[in-house]
C-alpha cells in the first residue's frame, strides 16, 4: 500500500479557523521525526543541484506596485549544493544566465532568496524571517491542509 499526501501551508498571524486533522497529524509526525529525517543531522555528506529562476521588475514610485513591461529581466542559476558535517554548506554556481547584460551581475547570484532547509527553526524568504514550517511551534503559525490524497495498491 502506498499513500501520498500533497500538503500546503500558509503563513498566518492568527489562526481563527481549525486545522485539518489529517494534516495536523502528518505535520506533528514530521516534527517529531526531525532527528531521523533531517539529512544535515543523519548524513555525513550529501549534495544536490538547485535551479533558480526569477524576474527583475521595475517598481512604480507612486504606488509601489510592479510595472508589467517588456523590459523585465529574467535570471537563471544552476548551482550545486554540497553539505559535509565539518565544512557545513558550500554552493557552487554551475551556470547562470542574465539576458541583456554582457557581464553578469554576480551579487545577484550570491543572494539566497529562501532557506535551503525546512528543518530550521526559522525560514528566510526574501530577507524576511518566519517560523520554520517544521519548527516546534509550526502548528501555531501555519495552517496545513491535505490538498489531495492518492492511494495505490491493495490495502
Amino acid at each position: 500500500m502506498q499513500i501520498k499526501f500533497l500538503l500546503s501551508f500558509l503563513l498566518v498571524s492568527v489562526l481563527s479557523f481549525s486545522q485539518s486533522k489529517d494534516a495536523t497529524l502528518i505535520i506533528q509526525q514530521a516534527i517529531d521525526n526531525i532527528p531521523q529525517n533531517n539529512p544535515e543531522l543523519i548524513l555525513e555528506a550529501f549534495q544536490y543541484k538547485k535551479y533558480t529562476k526569477g524576474v527583475i521588475q521595475e517598481r512604480s514610485s507612486e504606488n509601489n506596485t510592479l510595472i508589467p513591461s517588456a523590459n523585465n529581466y529574467i535570471f537563471e542559476k544552476l548551482s550545486l549544493h554540497q553539505f559535509k558535517q565539518k565544512n557545513r554548506h558550500l554552493e557552487t554556481v554551475l551556470a547562470s544566465n542574465l539576458p541583456g547584460f554582457k557581464k553578469p551581475i554576480y551579487p545577484l547570484f550570491e543572494k539566497s532568496f529562501h532557506s535551503t532547509s525546512v528543518y530550521e527553526k526559522e525560514y528566510e524568504l526574501f530577507n524576511k524571517r518566519f517560523h520554520g514550517p517544521l519548527s516546534e511551534n509550526a502548528l501555531e503559525h501555519y495552517r496545513f491542509e491535505v490538498k489531495e490524497t492518492i492511494t495505490s495498491g491493495n490495502y
